[in-house]
């Protein structure tokens, strides 16, 4: 991903009861301290499921080390109403990121190019830094892709970087 984030994915082949919409979240389970948190399913329409854990929060860095140790992550869900709605198809779809959080609006941008949106898509995605942004390469496939796509990325603190920002 980059510096500050991993990008955790999940098979749940095993799983075909597990269903999710876009836009959804589960409570990933943190074993040792024996709670949970909810974290944005960052993908759809397939059999894994992708999450963003930012680096630099403690909580994540357990998570990624009982992933490692255990090789298997624990979580309840699906939760959440902030999903995709198909329909109508004809009004602009406008999805709004801030910080680290790219995966509910990745969600829902892959649900509507699956569901072959017709009306436009723009992304607006708001950080801090040029380095908290992840998955450029995503959504610069997805303007090429889909002609029905755009996005504005804006920078709040770091406007000195912006060359760290290739697109």
């Amino acid at each position: 991903m980059n510096n500050s984030i991993t990008e955790i994915v999940v098979s749940i082949t095993e799983h075909a009861e597990f269903h999710w919409q876009a836009g959804q979240y589960v409570n990933i389970h943190n074993t040792a301290l024996g709670d949970a948190r909810p974290y944005t399913i960052a993908n759809y329409g397939e059999e894994k499921c992708i999450f963003y854990l930012q680096h630099k929060v403690a909580y994540n860095q357990d998570i990624i080390e009982q992933i490692k140790q255990q090789e298997k992550m624990t979580f309840t869900g699906p939760f959440g109403n902030c999903i995709y709605h198909a329909e109508p198809a004809d009004i602009p779809l406008y999805l709004i990121a801030g910080g680290t959080g790219f995966a509910q609006l990745r969600t829902i941008a892959e649900a509507a190019f699956l569901d072959q949106y017709t009306a436009s898509i723009h992304a607006f995605w708001g950080a801090r830094k040029a380095e908290d942004f992840h998955s450029l390469d995503l959504l610069t496939r997805w303007k090429t892709q889909y002609s029905n796509f755009d996005f504005t990325l804006a920078i709040s603190d770091d406007t000195e970087n912006l060359s760290l920002i290739h697109i």
